[in-house]
């Protein structure tokens, strides 16, 4: 089990990052406010240079029907920059929900998963805790604030007070409605960073967590005593405890001491004789330098199988590649996958290859090890230079009736392009493609811009290449065409591997 100075460098650590970085961001709130109270000043000294006085009376201000028009006049001001903060407030949370999430399913070694739908992250930050939500909150605190401004001018204007002294105050008021907007987003974000830390651990498998308090929360009388408790998931405190609390929580992750020693050959026992044989014959008829990497460390891939059909996927922490299975009406034989198998104990492989040859120290693997990542910058090249032709194709027969401008037009053909290949099994091209380019291009897989801002795509590109090599020419036949500076780099991973080291 990692110890929690271990998940505190790896996931709390950037969890406050991402509400520091936020809170750099809330500088605008103040802004908001600023400009807020010089619009409500102008509106006041506007009535006064209308009645040509520096002193309103009330009487005047009902004579001349100006009460009404200013207290109108304020409350919209108000209302916009309700509006204005709560707009602000949802952007940046769910902003940070994107960036926690990811972090948690990567750390808790899911490569490859789903970005949550916004409509479930708009559905968490709408959900109440201690009996309210960010909505209902800001708006009340904003009706307090309206409130009290007309207090201010209805007391001035009954005590006879100059425009100047009310604009002071009124200022003022504005100042300590920023401060109380301020703690109350600054709370607001903690807390859905933290939900959005929860639903990673509920995803990943994860049972229990640890409650974990920043460094200068542990004096604290409330979070003090709780730093560093256990708690089921389920019975976890709901964070914050207070306002301006940073405390957040850690997993624990238990392997399974129990779980069966694996035998020999663990695929054997998990796909049984005849699909493993099948396996075998796929990897015999594959190239030597992968057909070796996949003999050096057959013995160290893993699987669980499952009732479900359609996917697969790589967790470092648990079961390796975990394949989804599907048992026919007798429960006896099985459905396999084996491109997407294939995939995955590419993803493995990488992993457990940079353990053995590289930086063995940090969860990294040996396609981002290997000359500092150059895969993924050569992929990135590679697919540049594909669109910077079609974008010279398009610029040559330029037609000034066309809005779009001409990179974005590229990038819309190279698509089509490319789905016209994976409509032919090449789907490996795919989401290369879109991981090089940071789903400009749009491959078929549909991970989007979220999910290729949180990985490196030469991580990707090396099990898309692995799956390719071993059992689909097609795919490698399009691979070696669009790609083939980078397909050589995965085949000098390949000798570095077989070599034993970097």
């Amino acid at each position: 089990m990692k110890n929690s100075e271990y998940w505190e460098k790896r996931i709390a650590n950037n969890t406050w990052t991402t509400y520091n970085n936020l809170e750099e961001k809330n500088r605008a709130l103040l802004e908001m406010y600023q400009e807020a109270s010089l619009s409500i000043s102008d509106e006041l000294y506007r009535v006064a240079e209308k009645m040509k006085t520096s002193t309103l009376m009330l009487s005047d201000m009902h004579k001349f029907n100006r009460l009404s028009g200013l207290q109108k006049n304020m409350e919209n001001i108000i209302r916009d920059l309700g509006e204005k903060v709560e707009a602000f407030g949802r952007n940046n949370m769910m902003e940070g929900f994107k960036d926690i999430y990811s972090n948690i399913m990567i750390e808790l070694g899911n490569i490859e998963f789903d970005m949550v739908p916004k409509k479930v992250m708009e559905e968490m930050l709408n959900r109440p805790w201690r009996g309210s939500d960010f909505s209902t909150r800001l708006w009340k605190n904003t009706q307090v604030l309206a409130s009290n401004l007309n207090d201010i001018i209805n007391n001035g204007l009954t005590q006879g007070k100059t425009v100047t002294e009310m604009a002071i105050q009124l200022n003022n008021r504005m100042n300590e409605g920023f401060n109380v907007s301020h703690r109350l987003v600054r709370t607001e974000i903690m807390h859905y960073l933290n939900e959005s830390a929860f639903k990673g651990y509920v995803d990943a498998g994860c049972k229990k967590v640890q409650y974990w308090a920043a460094e200068d929360e542990r004096v604290c009388e409330r979070c003090g005593p709780k730093h560093g408790k256990p708690y089921d998931i389920d019975k976890r405190p709901i964070l914050p405890l207070h306002a301006n609390c940073r405390c957040t929580y850690l997993p624990i992750v238990e392997l399974d001491d129990k779980k069966e020693e694996y035998k020999e050959n663990d695929l054997y026992k998990k796909y049984g004789e005849q699909h493993y044989n099948l396996m075998r014959d796929i990897v015999d008829n594959s190239p030597d330098n992968v057909k070796k990497v996949w003999n050096t460390f057959e013995n160290k891939l893993k699987i669980r199988s499952s009732t479900h059909n359609g996917g697969a996927n790589y967790n470092r922490f648990y079961d390796g590649v975990q394949i989804n299975i599907k048992k026919d009406s007798q429960g006896s034989s099985f459905e396999v996958p084996y491109g997407v198998s294939f995939h995955e104990f590419g993803h493995n492989i990488d992993y457990e290859a940079n353990m053995i040859i590289g930086d063995s120290q940090k969860f990294r693997t040996i396609s981002e090890t290997f000359k500092d990542g150059l895969l993924g910058k050569t992929l990135k090249e590679e697919a540049k230079k594909r669109v910077d032709i079609i974008f010279k194709e398009i610029k040559a027969t330029w037609d000034d009736d066309l809005r779009k401008p001409i990179k974005a037009r590229a990038y819309d053909a190279l698509s089509k392009e490319i789905r016209e290949l994976e409509a032919k099994d090449r789907a490996d091209i795919s989401d290369m493609f879109e991981g090089a380019t940071g789903a400009k291009v749009r491959g078929g897989f549909g991970h989007g811009k979220s999910y290729w801002k949180e990985r490196d795509n030469g991580k990707e590109a090396f099990a898309e290449m692995f799956q390719a090599t071993m059992c689909n020419p097609g795919s490698l036949e399009s691979i070696k065409k669009y790609f083939p500076k980078s397909y050589k780099v995965f085949e000098e991973i390949l000798d570095e591997i077989n070599k034993g080291g970097i």
